[in-house]
Formats: C-alpha cells, structure tokens, sequence
C-alpha cells in the first residue's frame, strides 16, 4: 500500500493556486513521501474489517460478505485452508473496503493529531496522497502510518518507499537523490496513479512515459492495426493511448512552459498518426478533425468541474470540524462513492472515423505523399492536383464526408455501409495509384 506526502517549497510572496495550495503559502517545502505496504489486500483483517462496516453498510450486507469470505478455499496441491485475513484480489468492491479499513488512519492523521486537514488527503484502495506542510509534520505522519501498520498487522516496504521534494525554479533542494528520510529513500520523480511526477512538476518525465508506453503498445497490436479500419483503429487509440493523457491534463493545464505544452500537443497526433498509420505529413486540419480530442479544452473543461466538486467537498468539512457533525449526515454513500462522468464533444472525430476502411488511410497517405512529377517536391494534396495538374481529387475530409452521407441512405447492415465506403474510396486510390504510375513511367524515360 502505497502513503504519498506531497510537500512543495514556496516564498511567503507567490499566491496560492487553488484552495488545496493556500495551507501552503506560508511554509518553505513541501515533500511527498510515498509509503508502500507490502501485499496490503492480503493482510487486512476480516474481523477488524466487518466491525468496521457497521454504521456504513446494513446489517444484512455486512452478513452476506462475512459468508462470501468464509466459504473461500484456498488450495495447494492436495492441501487447502480457509483464510481469515484480506480481501479479494481483483473484486470491484475490494478497493471501497480497504479504503474503509484505513479510515482509522485518516482519523487519526486528521481528527486526533491534526497534522493536515482532510482536504489534503486522498485515498483510493492502497494508493493514498497525503500533502502536508513542513518537514516536522513529514516525520510526524511517518511515524504515525508506521505505529498504525503495526497494530493493524500491516508491513512497511521501506525499498519501494520514496520521498520527493517539490521546488520552484531556482530553488535549492534541502535533501538529495540516495538521502534518506526516518529510513525512507529520497528520488528525484515517482510515479503516482500513472502520472510522472518530478521535483519541478512539469510535463518531461510524463511525455518519455507516454511516447514509449504508446510505442510498445502499437508494436504490440500491429498485426491488428494493420488489417483493421479507420474507426477501428480509433477506438483502439481511445481505449489505450487516450487515457495516459488524461492522467496528464492536471499538470498540462498549470504547466508554465508554452514549449512543454506544445510538445503534449504534438505528442497527441503523433500517437494518433502511428496508430492509424496515417502519414506525418497529414496536416493538422484533418487530424483533428479524425482525432477530435483536444487536450487544452479538455484540460480546462475537467479541471473546472474538478475544482467545483473539490470546493462542495471542503465546505462540507469544513462543517464537519466546525459543528462536530457526523461524517455520514453529511456525505452520503452515493456521493462518496459515485464518480462524475465528463461528457466531450468530439469534434466530429467519431463520425469521421466510424465505418471508414482501411483504404481510407490508404487515401490520406497518398493525398499527402510527395508530388513525383513536380521537380520542387510539393505535398500532393487537392489544390496542388487541381491547379498544378488539372486533377479532380476531393480533400480526404470531404470524400469521407460524402462517404457518410451516402452510408446515412443505406438502411442495410454495418457490412453494407463498409463495403459502399470501401467501393468510393478505392475508386479514388485507384486513380491516384494510375496518376503515380504514369509519374514513374514518364521519369525513368528521362
């Protein structure tokens, strides 16, 4: 189980960015510590566990997981036993119920010692953010997860523990990479719910992970994306690629640097190029249009809801440690537990890409190739044919769209649509495949 405390250094001068940063403005660091436990779903106690669901689940719900969990066998070979001790590896709810048995931690950092206000703690299973202010306070919330891992039968990996130290530009650091802080090692960056996060939270660290997380996974479903179609393949990306940048967006959206963001930015196409096997040359236009995600609204869009939900979340407790009012008069378990769904509109990227074929890749590739006929080596898109060599070709943006409007006609099946989309669009490649042989023919007679 991971314990990350999160400390940034900062001058009495320079604002706070939003309410979580204002206990911040008058300290001089900030740290993160990242605590890991070992094998933590396997050690949780069954019978501290269902004491603990009382008051939080029904009586005839805490009932049905006791019977759930003592009918579990475990077996080895010709041996088997029953355990008494964690949770289900796996299960959808084991991660609400660990986050349940370490409320007592919470309670202890945040009601009885009061070392960080529970704002300033987030919890999801075994992965725990904790920002504190003060090195003091660092040691003090070590010291208090060790003593709680203790009486709760838990175990502290120190190796896989880390502490970093978050500085403004300029600064200088108070501990270094190989320190080590009440036996915890001190790193330069460390990886938390996907997100790279280094001394100067800035996107660096995040955009290597991504490119070479984005590379390995399209060598992996090359044999796929080769033989798939358009809106196939975006899917693909939108299932496996998109999601690492929306780990992202928080720190995209109060990134400094125009050029770290501009990187993010082109960083975006270029996944979405290689996993469709789009052309580099594409121009941007039409990528958009087929990608339809845009990082910069998105990052804004999500960071404002996230920012309301965070301030109905503060004045709740706020009444909580003001009025002394019960945690469950005040949240209740549909509001907890529940996640807020982000609607985005796509930019017309779904409608652009669903039903298209292969070979309308085929198109875009040869609509932005190199012209063979033209000695100054010019992008062979459809003003360039037009005017240049009085050819009739459609944008790859307006074939696919009348492509579209033809399909919407059809009242068949998927298949129809597709085999209709392949008939234009192949008619189209088989054209400009003719144009470029004759290309070839008429250089190699020079």
């Amino acid at each position: 189980m991971r314990r990350r405390i999160i400390f940034e250094k900062r001058t009495k001068s320079q604002p706070s960015q939003d309410s979580q940063s204002s206990n911040f403005t008058q300290e001089k660091n900030l740290f993160r510590l990242d605590k890991k436990l070992k094998v933590a779903y396997n050690l949780v106690r069954q019978s501290v566990l269902f004491k603990r669901l009382v008051g939080i689940l029904d009586q005839q719900e805490i009932d049905f997981l006791r019977a759930m969990y003592s009918r579990n066998v475990i077996r080895l070979g010709k041996y088997s036993f029953r355990p008494n001790a964690g949770v289900a590896q796996g299960s959808v709810i084991s991660p609400y119920l660990f986050d349940i048995f370490i409320e007592d931690l919470f309670k202890e950092i945040v009601l009885n010692k009061k070392l960080v206000p529970m704002q300033n703690v987030l919890a999801y299973a075994d992965d725990v953010l904790v920002v504190c202010s003060g090195l003091g306070k660092l040691k003090d919330i070590i010291q208090t997860v060790e003593q709680w891992s203790n009486v709760n039968g838990m175990l502290l990996n120190r190796k896989k523990s880390a502490v970093v130290e978050f500085l403004p530009r300029y600064a200088r650091s108070d501990v270094y990479r190989g320190q080590q802080i009440m036996g915890i090692p001190v790193e330069t960056k460390y990886k938390y719910l996907g997100v790279w996060l280094n001394q100067k939270l800035n996107l660096d660290p995040q955009l290597v992970h991504i490119k070479r997380k984005s590379d390995f996974i399209r060598a992996s479903l090359g044999p796929v994306l080769s033989k798939c179609s358009l809106g196939y393949r975006k899917n693909l990306w939108d299932l496996f690629v998109r999601p690492l940048f929306e780990f992202t967006l928080p720190i995209h959206t109060f990134e400094p640097a125009a050029t770290r963001k501009d990187k993010l930015r082109r960083l975006v196409k270029y996944t979405f190029k290689s996993f469709c096997r789009i052309s580099k040359t594409a121009p941007d236009v039409l990528i958009h249009r087929l990608c339809g995600y845009d990082v910069d609204n998105r990052g804004k869009t999500l960071c404002q809801e996230q920012r309301a939900k965070w301030q109905r979340r503060s004045e709740k407790w706020s009444r909580i440690y003001k009025e002394k009012i019960n945690i469950l008069d005040i949240f209740s378990m549909s509001e907890v537990y529940q996640e807020e769904v982000l609607l985005e509109t796509e930019n017309g990227g779904i409608s652009l890409c669903k039903e298209i074929p292969a070979v309308g890749v085929e198109y875009i590739n040869l609509m932005t190739k190199l012209c063979p006929w033209c000695p100054a080596k010019s992008i062979m898109n459809a003003r360039h044919l037009r005017e240049t060599h009085n050819k009739e070709f459609p944008e790859p943006l307006i074939l696919f769209e009348q492509v579209r409007k033809e399909q919407s006609l059809i009242k068949g099946t998927r298949v129809a649509r597709l085999l209709l989309a392949h008939k234009r669009i192949k008619k189209r490649v088989d054209l400009l495949n003719k144009f470029l042989v004759e290309a070839s023919g008429n250089n190699n007679g020079v």
